[in-house]
């Protein structure tokens, strides 16, 4: 239904392409948000399909970095092992990291430092620790419940609609890694995501 929607909203921006352009930009919301959801459906039926083969963490990050400065203006600090060779779904790897980076655009001030490296001999680990205001006490545990916001009050302009992280944390787990947050000494917010290296 949203592509025939989308079709239509095409047509009528012909006439007026100021309310198209607003109508297409709602449909393509809609288009995440309905892809969000099935992804999150298969992830609690085990049916998330993902190819774990040998890709450069390094490569990855930084090119995340790059989308982030692109899309949102973010202001990052990255630094790793280069190359760190990893088995990991690269495309579920780099929604993963989309989407902590548009957390911190949004919630983090825009500036984060990315760090990637071994942490021993079975797993690389990815952090990502912005300088915004952080959670309340206790929200960090519930950032990856299904709709959650830390701030209720928030619109989905500055909020968005709460299933970023959690799909985050499935497309990790999936991969038979961990995704976890912390408080961030002085304020802020640290995100780690650790991936097995078998």
């Amino acid at each position: 239904p949203l592509a025939y929607i989308r079709a239509g909203v095409e047509t009528l921006t012909q006439h007026d392409p100021a309310l198209g352009a607003d109508v297409l930009s709602e449909v393509d919301h809609l288009t995440g948000l309905s892809q969000r959801l099935l992804q999150l459906a298969r992830a609690d039926r085990g049916q998330l399909q993902l190819d774990r083969t040998p890709i450069d963490l390094a490569a990855t990050c930084r090119s995340a970095v790059h989308r982030s400065s692109v899309a949102h203006g973010n202001h990052l600090n990255s630094h790793g092992a280069d190359p760190l060779i990893v088995p990991a779904d690269r495309i579920a790897l780099e929604a993963v990291l989309d989407a902590v980076l548009e957390n911190v655009a949004r919630h983090g001030g825009g500036e984060a430092e990315i760090r990637w490296d071994l942490d021993g001999a079975h797993e690389a680990v990815v952090t990502i620790e912005d300088h915004g205001p952080g959670m309340t006490a206790g929200a960090h545990h519930r950032a990856f419940e299904r709709f959650f916001r830390a701030d209720p009050s928030r619109t989905r302009d500055t909020g968005g609609a709460g299933l970023g992280l959690a799909l985050a944390r499935a497309l990790v787990e999936a991969q038979r890694g961990r995704m976890w947050l912390e408080p961030t000494p002085g304020g802020g917010l640290t995100a780690s995501i650790a991936l097995p290296l078998s």
